[in-house]
């Protein structure tokens, strides 16, 4: 993960890397999207590096989460963004399920 974290976010990442389910119920603009990034990370499960992960967001900030990944994270990831709007084509139906 680039850059330093603040206290919160490295507290939730090494409490939740091990759970299988959890929500951030961080206020708005304390990082859940960063801190969602580090944990995923931090995975303690070996087969993170082979399973895709789904993020589930609302139209207006799916870019954002696509920037974020791009700014946050040290891995090499491959980042597919769907929008419902705009996934029509053969070409973006075959990208989205590459991605999955």
């Amino acid at each position: 993960m680039k850059g330093d974290n603040w206290i919160h976010q490295g507290l939730a990442i090494n409490l939740y890397k091990s759970f299988r389910w959890f929500a951030l119920l961080f206020d708005c603009g304390t990082g859940k999207t960063r801190t969602f990034i580090g944990i995923v990370e931090e995975k303690e499960d070996d087969r993170i590096d082979e399973m895709p992960v789904i993020v589930i967001c609302p139209k207006n900030i799916i870019r954002q989460w696509k920037e974020a990944i791009e700014a946050h994270s040290d891995r090499d990831n491959e980042v597919f963004c769907y929008l419902d709007t705009d996934c029509h084509t053969k070409r973006d139906k075959e990208e989205f399920k590459k991605s999955i």
